[in-house]
């Protein structure tokens, strides 16, 4: 194996090492498509904060009709699924730092 690719999968490695788990699992969670309205029901609740999803959405329209032009403060909204389980479950911020995922979810995004 070539020297420079083992130095650059070791700095890798050990720069994922230094990474809190709540920056792991926001890494996973901006590589998950973001859907929209049309391809969820909206009747439905988050089975993690049980929002309604129609709720979410319109948490997250009011959210970005707020931020100013050139804002560049991250903004949490919307709702996503897991590729492994298929889990739909909103992207708001208190809910990513709850963990109250499925053990099937929990296993897709932590391993």
């Amino acid at each position: 194996m070539d020297p420079t690719t083992t130095a650059a999968a070791a700095y890798e490695l050990v720069q994922d090492a230094l990474l809190t788990p709540q920056q792991r699992i926001k890494l996973v969670l901006d590589a998950l498509p973001v859907l929209g309205k049309d391809n969820v029901d909206i009747d439905e609740p988050c089975p993690i904060c049980l929002m309604p999803l129609s709720a979410v959405f319109a948490e997250g329209e009011e959210i970005l009709a707020k931020r100013g032009e050139g804002d560049e403060e991250e903004c949490i909204t919307g709702v996503t699924k897991l590729v492994g389980c298929g889990h739909v479950f909103c992207r708001r911020e208190y809910v990513l730092q709850s963990f109250g995922f499925s053990q099937e979810a929990q296993h897709i995004l932590f391993l």
